[in-house]
């Protein structure tokens, strides 16, 4: 993520929260129904847009999920490996 993150500056925010203290995994379990690790990408608006619950995502994956934030694509919930 960190390399998407640097490719598409001025144009995402990322944040990479550790999913292991006991805070956020509850927070990742509880607000987004994931099992431990996901992606969730907002809109500009600050609205849930994208949700993809697993830890390894292919780049692939990644970059048609911010890509389809980007272009203002209908929201989407999928599951990830």
């Amino acid at each position: 993520m960190n390399g998407l993150g640097n490719e598409y500056k001025g144009r995402v925010n990322v944040a990479i929260e550790n999913a292991t203290s006991q805070e956020n995994a509850n927070r990742i379990h509880n607000e987004f129904g994931f099992r431990s690790h996901g992606l969730v990408i907002y809109d500009k608006n600050g609205k849930l847009a994208q949700k993809i619950d697993g830890h390894n995502m292919d780049e692939a994956t990644i970059r048609a999920a911010l890509e389809s934030v980007l272009s203002g694509s209908p929201p989407q919930s999928s599951a990830g490996g």
